[in-house]
């Protein structure tokens, strides 16, 4: 067993490790982009499905490599700041400014 884990890991392991890698990215992607739309629960549960992945990947990259798990750690957190981020509150802080009475009293 210790030998597998000190060969590194082989090409195959890569490749698969860097497609969850991208299908997380992409699931949370379009989890952003459907929200609101009739496709929001289908990409919602690709996102939820992706992220469990991505999580099983980066404790796996863990104990099996030495530095792949960094890739991994950063995908997971990439995917839960799309997924939390809202980026309309910046356009509703805006909306609320523009259409804000002035103070006449300055």
């Amino acid at each position: 067993m210790r030998a597998l884990i000190d060969s590194g890991p082989s090409s195959f392991a890569l490749a698969t490790m860097l497609t969850v890698q991208i299908v997380g990215l992409v699931s949370a992607w379009l989890a952003r982009l459907a929200e609101g739309t009739a496709r929001q629960t289908i990409c919602q549960f690709f996102f939820f499905a992706s992220l469990a992945i991505v999580g099983v990947t980066t404790v796996t990259s863990c104990a099996t490599q030495r530095g792949g798990w960094f890739l991994c750690g950063t995908t997971l957190a990439v995917m839960v700041l799309v997924a939390t981020w809202d980026l309309g509150a910046s356009v509703r802080h805006k909306a609320s400014h523009a259409m804000a009475p002035a103070d006449s009293a300055r």
